[in-house]
């Protein structure tokens, strides 16, 4: 079988999942696009959900945390991906444990498979006295 790199359908970042036991179903809990530590530096676990479509074969799987002022990487993890059939939509779930986060700013988490970039997502991290990118709409 001829690798075919799949597609994706899309990419969230979150805390936590449930994963339904009869239907398989997934439901991301807590999903960001800013993560406040206690301290930076720090360090932070987190889940990555994708969903993937149009693959076949077994292909390299790395995904990528960069700071976005240096691109220097501060987190990997390297996997291989097996698609058995390209009309089946795979489903990734991957745990983010103790990613370093050196300073306060905007960092890149990409999914790379089979050498090339197949979905991004830009994030914020900051300490929890920042509340830089949130914003509540006022008490009536």
């Amino acid at each position: 079988m001829v690798n075919q790199r799949p597609v994706a359908i899309g990419l969230l970042l979150y805390e936590q999942v449930i994963v339904e036991e009869y239907t398989r179903n997934v439901t991301p809990i807590n999903c960001f696009k800013s993560r406040k530590l206690a301290v930076i530096p720090g360090s932070a676990g987190f889940m990555v959900l994708a969903w993937l479509a149009d693959g076949a074969g077994t292909m390299p799987m790395s995904i990528i945390v960069d700071r976005l002022d240096t691109m220097e990487e501060v987190f990997r993890l390297d996997r291989a991906l097996k698609f058995d059939n390209p009309l089946d939509d795979v489903r990734l779930i991957a745990r983010i444990r103790d990613c370093d986060f050196p300073v306060v700013g905007y960092c890149q988490l990409s999914l790379i498979i089979d050498g090339d970039l197949v979905a991004h997502r830009k994030f914020h991290v900051s300490s929890k006295e920042d509340d830089h990118g949130e914003t509540e709409l006022p008490k009536e």
